[in-house]
C-alpha cells in the first residue's frame, strides 16, 4: 500500500480548490456536449428509445465523455463516471449497493461467457472499442430475469454510421516511479457501401506489473497425519518441513503483467425496407502474469502449505458470434430475432514461487492448475407494437442455455461440466394515459432448469411538465439465481478451500439449501433541462432478502443466505454552463445500506460518494479537464472483527490541444491521482500519481 501524502480530506479540498480558478477567463466558444437538444438513444430497454421513454434512471457515457476521461480500459470509465462504484484494489463493482454480482452487464445487449466475478473484465474491454454505456439504476429483472437485481450495463460496441467514420488512438503511460507502465493503441472503421453498413475496430493493451513488497509467513502441520496444528516451518516436528523458510519477502502484484488483444466488428444489410439482416462477431485474446500470497499450495512431502507465494499465469480467449434480423411487419409491428454465442476458454496455471523449499525440482503446475470453459448460447424473440388507445407493446421470449466446464466441480479434479437452462417470457406495456402521462407496467415469467421458476412484476410513471422537469416514479422486483460455482465449487483459493453449497456433501456436511436473491426497490424522481443546465434527482428504497454471500466455516468458506439487507439513499447530479466556455458537472450518493439481520452496515458500502468535474476552453482548440473523486469509508469484516477502511479521493487532470493544422487530430496529455491519495490495503492498491500522453485522429 502506498502512503498518503495528504489525507483524503485534503485532497478533497485542494482538487476543488483547484478546480475554482478555472473560471477566471473565458472565451466566446463553449463545450456542453450534455446540453445537446438531440436525445441520446438508449436500447438497454429492448428498443431504441431515448432516456425520456423510460421511467428509470438512466445514465449514458458517450463517446466523447469516454475521449474526454482519457479512459484506456472499461475500468477507467467506471472509475472516472459517476453511478457505478468500483473498489480500486478489489475490481468489483456495483450499482446502488447491490453487490458485485447484482448488476448484469452486457454487451451490445447480449450476455457474455467469462468468470463469475466481473474483475478481470474490467480490465480487457479496451475503451476505444465502446460507443456508449447505458447505466440503468434500479431492477431490470422485468426484461432481463436473473443478475438484474441491481442494474444493467450495457456496453455498446462502435456501430455502423451513415458516412465513413474512424480513429486511431495510441496511448503509453506510467507512474512518477517509472512503474506500473500501460501503453495501448486502438482504431475503428465505420461506414455504408449502398445498403450494407458496417463497423470494425480493434485495440491491443500492454500493462506491465506494479507490485508491493510483502511478508509471507508459511504454516505447516506440526506432524501429520495426527497433528494437523499449524504451525511455523521451524517450530514443525516434521522434519521434511525444514526446508520451508519461516518468512519470504514477497513482491505481491496489485497491476498485473497483462497483454491484451480486442478485435471485433458489425455487418447489417437491408434486404427490403422493412427487412434487415445482421451479424456481430468479436474475439478476445489476453494473457496475464502476477503474483500473490496463496492460502494453501500442496508441497512434494505430502503436505499442504499456507501462506506461501505463488505466480499465477492466465491465458484467456472470448469468441462472440451474434446474427440479427429486424422485420418492421407494418408501420405500427416491429419483430426482431437475435442468437448468440459467447465462448470463454480459461488456462489458470498455479505454482509456488520458491518450489525448490517444497521439495519440488521443476516449476510445478499444480494444485490449483485449471483449464476450463464457458459456453452461452442465446436465442431471443422481440416485439414491439404499437397497439393504437396509447398503448405501445414491447413482448418477447428468449432461451438461453449457460454452462461450465471445469476441474473445479469435482474432487478428482476431472473435468466437468454443469449448466442450467431459462426459458422466459415478458411484455411490457407503455400506455400514454394523457400527452404528458405513462404508465409502464411489466410483467416476466422465467422457468429454470435447475431452480424454481419465478413470476416478476414492475410499474413505473411518468409525468412530463416541460422541459425543464419530469416527474417518474417507479416500482421493480428483482431476481437473481444462485450461480453455478455458488453451488458446486470445490477448490482451493487464496482464501482457503472454498466448496459451493450442494458441494457441502463431500465433507459429509448437510448440502445447503441455497434460495434465490430478491428484492424490491422503489424510486421516486425528478430531471430536466434547458439552455446551459441539467439535473436528475432521485430517492430509492431497496429490499434485498436472501442475500447469498461467502462465509468462513473454520477449515473452510462456503455459500450460505446469509440475510437480508435494506438501502435507502439519494443521487443527484447537476451540470451547468458558467459562461460559454466553463462547464462543470457534480454528482453525489448518499446511501445508508444496512444488513437486517445484524443490523451493521454493509460491507464495502460507502455511505458518500462525490464527484466534481469541470470543463474549461481558454482557446477554441485547447480543452482542460479537472476532475474530484471522493469515497466515503468503508466497513467490512476481518478476523471476526468489524473495521473500517478510511475515505479516499482521486484528483485528475487533463489537457487536449486539437492543432489547427491537423484537423481531426489531439494531442493530449494527463496525471491521474494527481495528489498521490492511497486506499487502505484491504481495499486494494493503486499504482499512485500516473501520467499519461496520446494522439488521437479522428476522421
Amino acid at each position: 500500500m502506498r502512503k498518503m501524502n495528504i489525507i483524503p480530506h485534503g485532497c478533497l479540498l485542494t482538487g476543488l480548490l483547484l478546480v475554482a480558478p478555472l473560471s477566471a477567463s473565458f472565451a466566446e466558444d463553449g463545450y456542453r456536449e450534455w446540453t445537446d437538444t438531440k436525445e441520446v438513444v438508449v436500447t438497454a430497454a429492448k428498443n431504441e428509445g431515448g432516456i425520456l421513454d423510460t421511467p428509470v434512471s438512466v445514465e449514458v457515457v458517450t463517446e466523447q465523455q469516454i475521449h474526454k476521461l482519457g479512459a484506456v480500459t472499461l475500468r477507467d470509465i467506471f472509475e472516472k463516471t459517476p453511478g457505478v462504484f468500483i473498489n480500486p484494489g478489489l475490481g468489483e463493482m456495483s450499482v446502488r449497493g447491490a453487490g458485485a454480482f447484482g448488476t448484469l452487464v452486457l454487451i451490445d445487449g447480449r450476455r457474455i461467457a467469462g468468470e463469475r466475478s466481473f474483475k478481470y473484465e474490467l480490465n480487457r474491454l479496451g475503451a476505444g472499442t465502446i460507443e456508449r454505456i447505458e447505466i440503468v439504476k434500479g431492477p431490470m429483472s422485468v426484461l432481463y430475469g436473473s443478475e438484474a437485481i441491481g442494474g444493467v450495463i450495457n456496453i455498446i460496441t462502435k456501430r455502423p454510421t451513415e458516412t465513413t467514420r474512424g480513429s486511431v488512438n495510441v496511448r503509453g503511460g506510467s507512474n512518477f516511479d517509472g512503474e506500473g507502465e500501460r501503453y495501448s493503441v486502438d482504431g475503428n472503421i465505420r461506414g455504408t457501401i449502398n445498403d450494407l453498413r458496417y463497423s470494425g475496430y480493434f485495440s491491443v493493451m500492454k500493462t506491465r506489473p506494479y507490485t508491493e513488497t510483502e511478508v509471507a509467513t508459511p504454516l505447516v502441520y506440526n506432524k501429520p497425519p495426527d497433528d494437523k496444528t499449524l504451525v511455523s516451518p521451524s517450530e514443525s516436528k516434521n522434519g521434511k518441513a525444514k526446508s520451508i523458510k519461516d518468512s519470504y519477502v514477497s513482491n505481491t502484484t496489485y497491476q498485473d503483467d497483462a497483454d491484451i488483444f480486442n478485435i471485433g466488428g458489425t455487418l447489417e444489410y437491408s434486404l427490403t425496407d422493412g427487412l434487415e439482416i445482421g451479424a456481430d462477431f468479436s474475439y478476445i485474446d489476453e494473457k496475464r502474469d502476477l503474483v500473490f500470497i496463496g492460502a494453501q499450495y500442496p508441497s512434494s512431502y505430502g503436505f499442504p502449505v499456507s501462506n506461501i507465494p505463488i505466480a499465477e499465469d492466465l491465458d484467456t480467449h472470448r469468441y462472440d458470434a451474434a446474427g440479427r434480423l429486424k422485420w418492421k411487419a407494418t408501420e405500427n409491428l416491429e419483430f426482431r430475432w437475435v442468437s448468440y454465442g459467447s465462448w470463454y476458454t480459461k488456462g489458470d496455471v498455479l505454482s509456488p514461487v520458491y518450489y525448490n523449499d517444497l521439495g519440488y525440482t521443476t516449476k510445478p503446475d499444480g494444485g490449483g492448475t485449471c483449464h476450463g470453459k464457458v459456453t452461452t448460447i442465446s436465442h431471443e424473440f422481440i416485439g414491439d407494437w404499437s397497439a393504437g388507445m396509447g398503448h405501445n407493446l414491447l413482448f418477447g421470449a428468449e432461451y438461453r442455455d449457460a454452462t461450465r466446464e471445469s476441474p473445479w466441480f469435482t474432487a478428482d479434479r476431472t473435468n466437468s461440466k454443469i449448466g442450467y437452462i431459462t426459458r422466459s417470457v415478458y411484455v411490457q406495456d407503455k400506455w400514454a394515459l394523457t400527452d404528458r402521462l405513462d404508465l409502464v407496467p411489466g410483467l416476466r415469467y422465467d422457468s429454470y432448469s435447475d431452480f424454481d421458476d419465478q413470476t416478476l412484476g414492475s410499474i413505473g410513471a411518468q409525468y412530463g411538465f416541460g422541459p425543464s422537469a419530469r416527474l417518474r416514479v417507479h416500482y421493480g422486483q428483482g431476481y437473481r439465481a444462485p450461480s453455478g460455482p455458488e453451488l458446486y465449487m470445490n477448490r482451493n483459493t487464496a482464501k482457503g478451500h472454498l466448496l459451493g453449497a450442494r458441494t457441502l456433501s463431500i465433507l459429509k456436511t448437510a448440502v445447503t439449501d441455497l434460495q434465490p436473491e430478491t428484492s424490491n426497490n422503489f424510486e421516486i424522481g425528478i430531471d430536466g433541462k434547458g439552455s446551459g443546465w441539467k439535473y436528475d434527482l432521485s430517492a430509492y428504497y431497496n429490499t434485498m432478502n436472501d442475500r447469498i454471500g461467502q462465509v468462513s466455516k473454520g477449515s473452510y468458506y462456503t455459500f450460505e443466505n446469509v440475510g437480508d439487507a435494506r438501502i435507502r439513499g439519494i443521487d443527484a447530479y447537476l451540470g451547468y454552463s458558467l459562461f460559454a466556455n466553463f462547464d462543470i458537472n457534480t454528482a453525489i450518493t448518499l446511501m445508508d445500506a444496512e444488513n437486517r439481520t445484524t443490523g451493521l452496515r454493509l460491507d464495502y458500502t460507502p455511505e458518500t460518494i462525490l464527484s466534481i468535474a469541470a470543463d474549461y476552453r481558454p482557446l477554441t482548440n485547447v480543452l482542460l479537464s479537472t476532475s474530484v473523486f471522493y469515497t466515503g469509508d468503508q466497513t467490512y469484516e476481518k478476523n471476526k472483527q468489524r473495521m473500517t477502511a478510511d475515505a479516499y479521493t482521486f484528483v485528475n487532470f487533463k489537457a487536449s490541444w486539437m492543432p489547427s493544422a491537423m484537423p481531426g487530430g489531439e494531442l493530449y496529455a494527463g496525471i491521474d491521482n494527481l495528489f498521490d491519495c492511497s486506499v487502505d490495503r484491504e481495499l486494494g492498491s493503486t499504482v499512485g500519481t500516473f501520467g499519461y500522453m496520446g494522439l488521437r485522429y479522428m476522421f
